[in-house]
């Protein structure tokens, strides 16, 4: 990432992956961080979002071209998929679709005209093997 976070990145990772990746189960865990920039995806995990087909609407987490909760002076509006969920694959459930949620905005709750976070919330449909 070259931002200098990776050694904190890593350590708020380091526990929940070694499961992750050493079961025989269908595991999933979700990581607001870009794993295969620091270190990679540990054998035999995979990403939902990639495993889902790769759909482009739903590639940015963080996307200030269509999110402006955060005050942004500069022209460019960056966008990043950093939410991701992890899976390990295993017998019983296959990932099946990928979305993000919290698109729209809260105006209709508390007049804010504001989106709930600055980062889209994702949402992933598994289907149960047969």
């Amino acid at each position: 990432m070259g931002m200098g976070f990776a050694p904190t990145w890593l350590g708020q990772v380091s526990p929940p992956l070694p499961p992750l990746h050493k079961t025989t189960l269908t595991t999933a865990s979700a990581f607001a961080i870009q794993l295969q920039d620091m270190e990679g995806i540990p054998a035999g995990v995979a990403d939902v979002w990639e495993a889902t087909g790769r759909r482009p609407e739903a590639a940015y987490t963080w996307d200030m071209q269509r999110n402006d909760n955060l005050k942004w002076s500069q022209r460019f509006r960056p966008r990043c998929r950093f939410d991701r969920l992890y899976y390990r694959p295993a017998d019983m459930l296959k990932p099946v679709y990928f979305e993000l949620i919290g698109l729209e905005r809260l105006s209709r709750f508390d007049g804010c005209q504001r989106f709930p976070s600055d980062h889209w919330g994702i949402l992933a449909h598994f289907d149960k093997k047969d």
